[in-house]
């Protein structure tokens, strides 16, 4: 049984094809078959299987085995001969003489995380007109496929994202996440209760959450000039007292039933709240006594107003006290 020695692994790496290698082709390795010599040849030469291809090498075997039959059938008889074989050496084709040349390689493109915009958008042009064909095709929004490839991808290695895409596939958009716009009176308990400076709150606020809105220093400041009781002067115009502290009261009072009713507490209808001006120690201080200082300083007084407690005014039960009523730290506002 003969063999064939034509190497057709590399098929592009064949630039022409001799009489022996076109003879031994097709009638031996395909016997006498044109379609399968066609394959064979293109694979050789490495070109695309196109039609003018086709129509090119079928009228070359037409030409050398039919036409030219002299050539062939010589061939058939001596093909074994070493010193025959060289009579057939001659180029028979070139792959020059294809009308449909092979495409030459891509370029190697770019990660898409290294292009920018523009040759973003230029690559995922396809995807987004597969993306508009199947929605149109399935009566869905391009939000509701993208949220149940997300929902799909992401279902066993990210809850998260499967939950968003599940929730993006079943109403067509994505809640916005909820802001917290904390108000001045929140941002000012915050600032009093654990001693900020205006640095120290501005620090803070670097750290916050997208969806955290701290108020500006200056509103915070603003604000706390409005909760100074209001003062007047006493004593001959020598010195000060507090004129009027009732929204002062009315805010402290409503501070702590707010924290009350996020703990759960039930509250009576009728409470007595109980507080007092100034602290222990305050009257040994100097500057109560001096005579030169006309205390005319507001903040003196607030610090001053200390909430002692809330009680049930039916029954004395406590509903609220301030545990450390002596310290100066707990004396301030509550704001």
């Amino acid at each position: 049984m003969a063999t064939s020695s034509i190497q057709t692994s590399s098929p592009s790496s064949h630039d022409e094809m001799n009489f022996d290698q076109l003879f031994t082709i097709y009638h031996i390795d395909c016997r006498a078959s044109v379609e399968q010599a066609q394959e064979r040849i293109l694979e050789f030469f490495g070109v695309p299987s196109t039609e003018n291809n086709t129509y090119f090498i079928q009228s070359k075997i037409k030409n050398f085995i039919a036409k030219k039959k002299d050539k062939f059938d010589e061939w058939r008889k001596h093909r074994s001969a070493a010193h025959h074989k060289e009579k057939f050496l001659a180029p028979a084709i070139l792959k020059g003489e294809f009308p449909d040349k092979p495409k030459p390689p891509k370029r190697p493109t770019q990660n898409f995380t290294e292009v920018g915009p523009r040759q973003k958008r230029q690559k995922l042009n396809d995807l987004n007109s597969e993306l508009d064909d199947f929605a149109t095709d399935n009566g869905v929004t391009v939000n509701q496929v993208i949220g149940y490839l997300l929902h799909q991808r992401n279902y066993n290695i990210n809850k998260h994202l499967a939950q968003i895409g599940d929730e993006l596939y079943k109403k067509g958009d994505v809640e916005e996440l909820t802001k917290f716009n904390m108000n001045v009176d929140g941002a000012l308990a915050l600032k009093t209760h654990i001693n900020l400076s205006r640095s120290n709150l501005d620090f803070i606020k670097t750290f916050q959450k997208d969806f955290v809105q701290i108020p500006n220093r200056n509103i915070i400041r603003e604000h706390s000039q409005k909760l100074v009781p209001e003062i007047t002067e006493c004593r001959e115009k020598r010195g000060i007292m507090v004129g009027n502290s009732k929204e002062t009261i009315e805010l402290t009072i409503s501070r702590i039933l707010e924290r009350l009713t996020q703990m759960n507490i039930v509250l009576p209808s009728k409470l007595t709240y109980k507080y007092k001006t100034g602290h222990d120690g305050a009257g040994s201080q100097s500057v109560y006594r001096s005579l030169d200082n006309p205390m005319n300083d507001p903040n003196i007084f607030a610090k001053m107003f200390v909430p002692l407690s809330l009680t049930n005014t039916q029954t004395d039960e406590v509903v609220w006290k301030n545990d450390t009523p002596n310290s100066a730290f707990y004396t301030s506002l509550y704001g």
